[in-house]
């Protein structure tokens, strides 16, 4: 799981990236799961939560553009 604290101003800019990221990275043959969860203590921090099928999954999943 990834951690990660937006800036407010940049929220929706980055929601919309995530919308990219989250539909390429979730069409990929080795990617089980891809959420993106909000922190309801604290709004501006989202979690990361991926499961690929193994490492090589992982490493293909870095060549993406979406990934980029």
């Amino acid at each position: 799981m990834v951690k990660v604290e937006i800036e407010e101003a940049r929220v929706p800019a980055f929601l919309e990236a995530m919308k990219i990221d989250a539909a390429g990275s979730r069409a990929e043959e080795g990617c089980y799961r891809f959420d993106l969860l909000q922190d309801k203590a604290a709004p501006n921090t989202y979690y990361f939560y991926e499961v690929y099928k193994d490492s090589a999954a992982v490493d293909v999943h870095k060549t993406f553009d979406h990934y980029k």
